[in-house]
């Protein structure tokens, strides 16, 4: 890792933590209540996905709650068939980040972008999902689907 890619990382971290403490998404929404059916990881389930995004305004939350959906379902696919190698867990991370892809060029349409903090913020996600469910996986494997 780079010495700027690991300032990247740093930041991204400051901007997650600042949203946790000022986040735009109040506790017990019912819309994201109702995303978490099926999940039953407590980690998974106590936790505030894309908190950083849901606290700049630069980011719709529509979309933002379309990301965190496609978070979630990653979390009931794991749990719906848990991979038992890394490599099958790659293949369920193959699908999100594809899914990603798509809601990617959606930003740009609600005058936004998927630029470097949210880019950061989703792999740190994924990276997240995978450590929650007992994979130490390489973020960058996780996400090498990507076009964003």
């Amino acid at each position: 890792m780079t010495r700027l890619e690991f300032i990247g990382w740093i930041m991204a971290g400051i901007v997650v933590l600042a949203a946790i403490l000022f986040r735009s998404k109040s506790p017990g929404d019912p819309t994201a209540e109702a995303s978490r059916n099926g999940i039953t990881n407590p980690i998974v389930l106590s936790h505030d996905f894309l908190a950083g995004m849901y606290a700049d305004d630069f980011y719709p939350n529509n979309l933002v709650r379309d990301g965190e959906a496609e978070l979630l379902n990653l979390c009931r696919a794991i749990e719906s068939t848990p991979p038992q190698t890394l490599d099958e867990l790659y293949a369920l991370t193959d699908q999100a980040t594809r899914n990603f892809n798509a809601l990617s060029g959606r930003f740009v349409t609600q005058n936004s972008d998927f630029e470097t903090v949210a880019r950061e913020a989703v792999a740190m996600e994924f990276h997240f999902i995978a450590e929650s469910y007992g994979f130490e996986a390489d973020i960058e494997t996780l996400i090498r689907q990507r076009t964003w």
